[in-house]
């Protein structure tokens, strides 16, 4: 059965959607279905490995997220692997696990049996343009690299990267090679892990920042911390409901201009959805399951006219960081520390803040103090690849060897272009000897 279709019984995708992905693969041959399918978002990775997993009745494995230890590529040659479009992931006693997009293939897995000399545990994945992310990571390989990253097949194999610069315990990661513009920020609050993980997919692809909180305390504590220009929530939340808290959001001055995008799968029909708005004041309604095309709509409507906002707060939060850096370059961290410390007893929730004090802390001499910053500010703000990269080498300066490894793996993931993600791969590399 074609992929198409089994989305399509699976009801992961609707037609339109196949459609518009079937025409742009007959456009371009060079990207997969599937491939086509999850950079339109129109479905995630997981969801069509899971698909298929059930299909095949095997294992998956997710591409995009993962780091190949690429010693197990001496189990398969380059010219095989290509040939039946597997991808080796590890290799334990007699068995080597292959990632395969045509993972019953008994052709394929005799090829690989002999070719290896080793039994083959096959996983069902997603078609990434195998041929191309197999030749950068044999390439990666024969020039001696250890760690590649699976995901980006588009993107060129490796560049010359720029020396690291090195402190005793925090990496200092490459400067930004253009100032960022800002970026619409958009909050997204459900209960639902799997409706969370693809609102964020989604918005991120369609350029926007993305914070998520799972109840209404929450995120009114991500709201303290940053002030977001959109909020996407579920109606019935645990505790506080959806309903109570937008209107809970649009009783305060400070938040009230925020568009409000109210969700749920029980308040169906028309009538509800004006209940539904007159009761939590919110700007729009959607029903669950929703349309990605119908969110994409909503959100650029409720955006609309609008540019990023920065609050009064955010203003102010940013000039005690300013005066912090003052102080610490008069050689008095001390201060600086007391009056990020201060600050942060009226905005625990700031990721930024948090940040500011990791850096404080180290130069303090304060090690430990400096990872619970950063710790904390990564809590707020998973993302930020400059704090992933220091905090991995504060782990890495007090030998928490496997925090740092896992630390630096996700900052080779959130970097922003191939200058960050070559020198956390170059120190990844180093670690892992």
């Amino acid at each position: 059965m074609k992929l198409g279709e089994v989305l399509l019984e699976a009801k992961l995708i609707e037609e339109w959607q196949l459609f518009e992905a079937l025409a742009e693969n007959k456009k371009n041959r060079t990207k997969s279905l599937g491939l086509i399918l999850v950079e339109k978002g129109f479905v995630s990775e997981k969801d069509i490995v899971e698909v298929l997993a059930r299909k095949f009745n095997l294992g998956g494995v997710v591409l995009s997220d993962r780091l190949l230890d690429l010693r197990v590529l001496s189990y398969i040659s380059r010219k095989i692997a290509k040939s039946t479009r597997a991808i080796p992931l590890r290799a334990t006693g007699n068995n080597v696990t292959m990632a395969m997009v045509d993972p019953i293939n008994a052709e394929y897995l005799d090829l690989l049996r002999r070719d290896s000399g080793k039994q083959i545990t096959p996983l069902v994945c997603l078609d990434m343009n195998i041929e191309q992310l197999l030749d950068n990571a044999y390439d990666a390989y024969e020039r001696g690299e250890r760690i590649f990253q699976i995901g980006s097949p588009f993107k060129a194999a490796a560049q010359v990267q720029p020396p690291v610069r090195i402190t005793s315990g925090f990496h200092e990661p490459p400067p930004p090679s253009i100032k960022p513009q800002k970026q619409f920020m958009v909050l997204v609050v459900d209960d639902d892990p799997e409706i969370v993980k693809l609102l964020t997919a989604f918005m991120e692809k369609m350029g926007y920042l993305v914070r998520t909180a799972t109840n209404s305390t929450q995120a009114l504590n991500r709201m303290a911390g940053e002030t977001p220009d959109l909020i996407v929530m579920d109606a019935m939340l645990p505790g506080m409901s959806g309903f109570q808290l937008s209107k809970h959001i649009k009783s305060l001055p400070e938040y009230k201009h925020i568009p409000v995008v109210m969700m749920s799968a029980i308040f169906r029909g028309d009538g509800y959805h004006a209940d539904a708005i007159a009761t939590s004041k919110a700007e729009v309604f959607l029903e669950k399951p929703f349309n990605l095309a119908e969110v994409k709509t909503v959100v650029e409507n409720c955006l609309a006219g609008r540019t990023p906002s920065q609050s009064p707060d955010e203003e102010h939060e940013r000039s005690i960081i300013e005066q912090a850096r003052d102080l610490m370059q008069n050689d008095d961290a001390g201060k600086a520390a007391e009056l990020i410390e201060a600050e942060l007893k009226k905005r625990p929730y700031s990721a930024r803040l948090n940040a500011a004090l990791a850096t404080v802390y180290f130069k303090m001499g304060e090690d430990y103090k400096a990872i619970a910053a950063a710790e904390r500010s990564l809590e707020i703000s998973p993302r930020n690849f400059q704090m992933l990269f220091k905090l991995a080498g504060l782990y890495r300066k007090h030998d928490l060897t496997h925090r740092a490894v896992s630390t630096m793996a996700r900052a080779i993931l959130e970097a922003g272009n191939e200058q960050e993600k070559g020198a956390a791969r170059e120190l990844l590399q180093e670690w892992l000897g």
